[in-house]
């Protein structure tokens, strides 16, 4: 009997770092080569985005779907879902320009994302930082100090889910992807300045939402 072809089958993990990689490298060698081509699909609404969109809303479907089916990642897959959801809302400004209504608006900054809710925060820290040093730099450290007192005091809830995720074997997916979404953000919020921010910047989202993406295949996959 003549032995048969071997079949690759690559991991969902796998795959997303094809995907990732392919992503990046496509975003600096358009943006290089064609500029403006990258700058319409990377506007509101148009094809990065949209593609970011759909992939949110069905990890969201897909992790409903199933929730309750896999007993022992169920807190991992309602987890994965929410942010999901999240995410999804955010990018569709949680319905501003589906439903037409307006959004309320604080220190100049219309509030329809999560994004502009740091995007006024750091207007509101910089401005303070100019006129009330002293009082602004307390405040920072004492925020500063909050988180590491809350981490902390939930240092083996940490730990659990990190060993967790260890198992699972999502250590890589889950930071790449949080880098993805911070570095955005810093691009959004013009902290750092770079040639191409916005392709860069809905390119790194569309790569955290395929990361999210794998989060949930691999952890509904997972026994």
């Amino acid at each position: 009997m003549a032995n048969r072809p071997k079949v690759l089958i690559y991991s969902p993990r796998t795959i997303y770092f094809y995907i990732a990689l392919f992503l990046l490298i496509s975003c600096f060698i358009g943006s290089a080569l064609a500029p403006g081509f990258m700058r319409l699909i990377s506007q509101e609404d148009h094809l990065l985005e949209n593609l970011s969109t759909g992939l949110l809303l069905g990890s969201a479907f897909f992790g409903l779907t199933n929730w309750k089916k896999n007993q022992s990642n169920n807190n991992a897959i309602a987890l994965f879902t929410v942010l999901a959801i999240i995410g999804f809302l955010d990018e569709i400004s949680f319905g501003q320009r589906i439903i037409n209504f307006t959004p309320p608006i604080a220190g100049g900054t219309s509030l329809d994302g999560f994004h502009d809710l740091a995007n006024m925060s750091k207007k509101v820290i910089s401005i303070n930082l100019q006129y009330h040093p002293v009082q602004a730099s307390l405040f920072v450290i004492l925020i500063t100090l909050a988180l590491a007192i809350t981490a902390f005091i939930y240092k083996k809830q940490i730990l659990s889910s990190i060993n967790y995720l260890k198992k699972l074997k999502l250590n890589f997916v889950i930071i790449s992807s949080i880098f993805a979404i911070l570095f955005s953000q810093l691009l959004d919020l013009k902290i750092i300045s770079m040639t191409w921010p916005t392709p860069l910047e809905e390119t790194l989202e569309l790569i955290a939402s395929v990361g999210l993406l794998t989060c949930l295949i691999s952890t509904t996959r997972s026994r």
